[in-house]
């Protein structure tokens, strides 16, 4: 087997890098899971984008209740905007589009997002700067930051970081109490949320992974080998392209 580390191509660059999710909350179910298949979908476009050299190196966490005016049934549409004006920007500094996104919501914080990104140490500032203008973020309350980046001193280029994150935006798992141990992941009960849970960019999403070759991570043993890493930070593993 070959493997094939170049992006795939995107023909409907005019378009959103988004993939589409329901415009209101009224359209889905109360309290939609994180199931299973979410745990393929992330893990797989988490494990892709590394093998592309664009591992996604940041973890963004946007508390949407300091959005000026926010309410939760304008979620969707205002998180579409959000995401598409990202792309956009990431694309005017030379980089890559490569982004996982888990939907959550919380007692204390409220509604917030979980973004994992493609995002060298030296751009972090600037994206802070840009989604905390474009999102009309107040900066911070009494229970924290309005949007807070971490991932280390440089980023998450190591897969036992990114994994350890990843295994954090899965904590909301609902699924057997066998499998969820088979994962290996620690759940943490969350509000529910309405809306679709989570999502990755068109560049990662399974489209792009099937047209680039990629075998997709399936079996439990698959996953959980990919989300519990061998602690060696100088291998970076990657999955095999056909």
């Amino acid at each position: 087997m070959t493997r094939n580390n170049n992006p795939p191509g995107d023909a409907r660059s005019g378009q959103s890098h988004c993939l589409p999710f329901p415009a209101h909350p009224n359209d889905t179910p109360a309290g939609q899971p994180l199931a299973l298949r979410h745990v393929r979908q992330l893990t797989n476009a988490e494990a892709f984008s590394a093998s592309l050299g664009q591992p996604l190196t940041a973890h963004v966490t946007l508390h949407l209740r300091l959005v000026e005016g926010f309410h939760e049934e304008a979620w969707a549409e205002f998180q579409s905007a959000l995401l598409d004006r990202a792309s956009r920007w990431l694309k005017r500094q030379g980089l890559p589009v490569a982004f996982a996104w888990v939907r959550e919501s919380g007692s204390k914080k409220g509604p917030h997002l979980h973004l994992l990104i493609h995002l060298p140490h030296q751009h972090w500032g600037a994206f802070h700067r840009f989604l905390s203008f474009t999102g009309r973020f107040q900066a911070s309350d009494e229970s924290g930051e309005a949007i807070v980046i971490t991932g280390g001193s440089w980023g998450m280029y190591v897969p036992t970081m990114r994994s350890g994150v990843l295994r954090y935006l899965l904590k909301s798992l609902e699924a057997s109490a066998s499998t969820v141990a088979a994962l290996g992941l620690r759940q943490q009960p969350t509000r529910p949320v309405p809306l679709k849970r989570c999502g990755v960019s068109t560049t990662l999403a399974q489209k792009a992974r099937r047209e680039a070759g990629w075998v997709e991570l399936r079996s439990i043993p698959e996953l959980h080998a990919h989300l519990h890493p061998a602690n060696d930070n100088a291998t970076e593993a990657l999955h095999a392209v056909a």
